[in-house]
């Protein structure tokens, strides 16, 4: 069962350590979830305190489900770790490098996009995150969002190419995206690997993010990593999002308040 992490923050001293890293996602984490995801916003204050994270530890980043362009645009910090579309965009030697084996299913994202956009651009509450490598459909304006997100899967199951793709649920969400085999865990167990991490703390919201709390309590429990899991559980956060992760806290600005009470670490650590 998750702990209260602001009643808790004894059990993390240990990350208080300049090769510690923090991976977040960003919509309901370090941004407030609004009614249109494209204005999503950090505050100036959140942003001053990842550029001070930043500074102190070996790593400080976002994994999003979001283009890596829109994220880069929404934290607009350069020292910053940057992987979008669930990892299927990376930042490596200051390019984005995108994973070749999407390259054909692009087009059929772009095509299942247009088919929905002519089926439901007329019903209020169903908004388009088009992305290219990857389409998110909102319903959460939705007055029946029960009854919209089994219209939606029942439209995209029966396209043409509607069983080409993965389609992944979240919060009063779907995500459709190439069937790679990525998820958070595994773009998360990559990144640890490749860039010889031992202390991570992940942060996230959704059900998307479940992969990610797992995926560090197996390399935890194996003693590949130290890692912790934290969910933020705000209004409309799924119970098993919680539950999958070691700690929780209540809203966005508790976020901040836990990265606040972590940047005040010994400074003789930072350079």
């Amino acid at each position: 069962m998750a702990k209260y992490l602001l009643n808790s923050l004894k059990y993390l001293e240990k990350f208080k350590e300049e090769d510690s890293v923090v991976i977040t996602d960003i919509d309901g984490t370090i941004s407030e979830i609004g009614p249109e995801p494209k204005n999503a916003t950090i505050t100036p204050e959140m942003r001053n305190l990842l550029l001070d994270l930043s500074s102190k530890y070996k790593y400080i980043g976002v994994l999003t489900g979001r283009d890596i362009n829109d994220a880069i645009d929404i934290i607009k910090l350069e020292k910053i770790v940057y992987m979008g579309n669930h990892g299927l965009q990376q930042i490596k030697n200051g390019k984005i490098i995108t994973d070749p084996r999407i390259e054909s299913y692009i087009p059929i994202i772009k095509e299942i996009s247009r088919e929905l956009h002519q089926r439901f651009e007329n019903i209020t509450g169903i908004s388009f995150n088009y992305k290219k490598l990857s389409l998110t459909v909102h319903y959460n304006n939705c007055n029946s969002k029960n009854k919209a997100k089994k219209e939606l899967l029942n439209t995209i199951y029966n396209l043409k190419k509607g069983k080409l793709v993965k389609i992944i649920e979240g919060r009063e969400l779907l995500e459709i995206r190439p069937p790679v085999g990525y998820d958070k865990g595994s773009v998360l167990h990559e990144f640890i690997s490749e860039n010889h991490i031992k202390k991570i703390i992940y942060i996230g919201d959704d059900i998307n993010d479940i992969s990610a709390f797992r995926k560090l309590k197996e390399l935890s429990e194996k003693n590949e990593v130290k890692g912790i899991s934290i969910a933020v559980n705000s209004i409309g956060t799924p119970e098993e999002v919680k539950e999958s992760a070691n700690f929780y806290v209540e809203n966005v600005k508790e976020t901040y308040n836990f990265l606040e009470w972590l940047s005040d670490h010994n400074d003789t650590h930072s350079n």
